[in-house]
């Protein structure tokens, strides 16, 4: 259990776009949409869908992007609604991928993505490490570990705790870290009342 805990702790920030913000694919959506399998086997493929759940996480309901996740029943996206709620997010739009990192049918991608927020022109510019899994042709967002062997979580952890040590060291990503600083300093009042807003919705 504690060799998963630095898992657990990264795995929040896909339903938590301030903390640094999968089953099958093919569910019924709102609107009694179907969701587009992702199938592609290589890293296009999982860009694709970290492309995909972000530029739905406001416009589709959870069942949708509980879909995107390894586990769906476990996948906490309810959450997240209620995160871009109390922000008054408008849009969430993918940058690109960092330092994809392989081991066997497991990645480790460092993704970057803006956030835009009503009322405020510029977005807030953010990041995540997301670990992802490939089975049965299909990408996954990996938030079940309970199968895993003790290598693959070992691996897993240290590539994961790698990257977020790395983040400073890239000139591109330091950019971002210092234009979300600003942006949340010019924004404080914006950005408390949405954190205040937050904890009302969550009950905390």
């Amino acid at each position: 259990m504690k060799k998963l805990g630095i898992l657990c702790v990264f795995l929040l920030l896909i339903i938590s776009v301030f903390a640094s913000g999968c089953g099958s694919v093919g569910v019924e959506a709102e609107g009694n949409a179907k969701a587009k399998p992702v199938v592609e086997g290589d890293s296009a493929g999982a860009e694709k869908l970290i492309r995909s759940y972000y530029e739905s996480e406001v416009t589709k309901d959870e069942k949708f992007l509980n879909s995107f996740f390894y586990s769906p029943t476990t996948a906490d996206t309810g959450m997240l609604k209620k995160r871009l709620e109390a922000f008054k997010i408008t849009k969430m739009e993918f940058g690109k991928l960092y330092n994809v990192k392989k081991n066997n049918k497991f990645e480790v991608v460092t993704c970057t993505f803006n956030v835009y927020f009503q009322g405020i022109k510029e977005p807030r510019p953010d990041y995540e490490i997301v670990p992802l899994i490939h089975e049965n042709g299909k990408w996954f967002i990996l938030n079940d570990y309970g199968k895993m062997t003790d290598e693959d979580s070992k691996w897993l952890t240290n590539t994961m705790q790698q990257e977020h040590d790395g983040i400073i060291k890239n000139p591109d990503l330091k950019n971002l870290l210092d234009q979300k600083a600003k942006f949340d300093e010019d924004n404080k009042s914006f950005m408390d009342q949405g954190e205040n807003a937050f904890n009302v919705l969550s009950g905390n």
